[in-house]
């Protein structure tokens, strides 16, 4: 098992390259100078690009975050699907 599950109890369908490929979007978080910087963005999985694959992304001109040098690494999270759990799951 992966994991992971989904509201109906049952696994994650996939490997986790299949799960990110299919929600397209994450939120990139870094530390600066100035604090924690958070952006949802679009992104693209690509396998082909370095050892451990890359997530290729773009931050619009506006966002101060790209401006702003990260403190060490950056931290991405990939939400899954939002759905309501109840008790009795």
């Amino acid at each position: 098992m992966s994991g992971s599950r989904r509201a109906t109890g049952g696994p994650a369908p996939g490997p986790p390259a299949e799960r990110r490929a299919a929600h397209r979007r994450a939120d990139l978080i870094t530390a600066t100078a100035s604090g924690l910087l958070a952006t949802l963005l679009p992104f693209h999985d690509d396998p082909e690009v370095g050892p451990h694959e890359s997530l290729l992304g773009h931050l619009a001109r506006n966002n101060d975050q790209w401006r702003r040098p990260a403190l060490g690494d950056a931290l991405v999270v990939v939400r899954g699907p939002d759905a309501y759990v109840s008790p009795g799951w």
